[in-house]
């Protein structure tokens, strides 16, 4: 977060948490409260629907994606895996069409999905607001 913090755009930016459990504890969302005017994810100053492959496209499309190029590569260790990640995040700079066809589905896909998303999340709200009040540690 150091480097995050000194970049210029730092004090507009809005944060976006996953939902990891370990990211719902208690400490991490006081943390992101304090280093963030505004943060989204579950239960953050924007409240977002976790696991949701419409507003969390990165982790259903494009990780899916990464994944299937590396793993056909063979890897003979965590600092070479590591290396396929970031050659193959490289290359998606390289292939403008690839990378506009993704924008586009993003778009596409979240102007047919949010609407009916946040009605079937807001139903559902309450019924987590009385489960997760008690869970302190991260875990769901």
């Amino acid at each position: 977060m150091p480097q995050l913090e000194e970049h210029p755009t730092f004090p507009t930016m809005i944060w976006q948490q996953d939902s990891a459990p370990p990211h719902y504890g208690v400490g991490v969302r006081d943390y992101l409260d304090n280093l963030f005017l505004q943060w989204i994810g579950r239960r953050g100053t924007i409240e977002w629907s976790p696991r949701s492959s419409d507003l969390t496209p990165c982790d259903f499309s494009l990780w899916e994606m990464i994944k299937d190029r590396v793993y056909a590569q063979k890897s003979s260790d965590a600092n070479n895996l590591k290396l396929l990640i970031e050659q193959e995040f490289t290359s998606l700079n390289d292939d403008i069409e690839l990378s506009q066809a993704l924008c586009r589905s993003v778009a596409k896909r979240s102007a047919h999905t949010l609407p009916l998303h946040f009605i079937s999340f807001a139903s559902t709200r309450n019924d987590d607001d009385d489960d997760d009040d008690d869970n302190d540690d991260g875990v769901e």
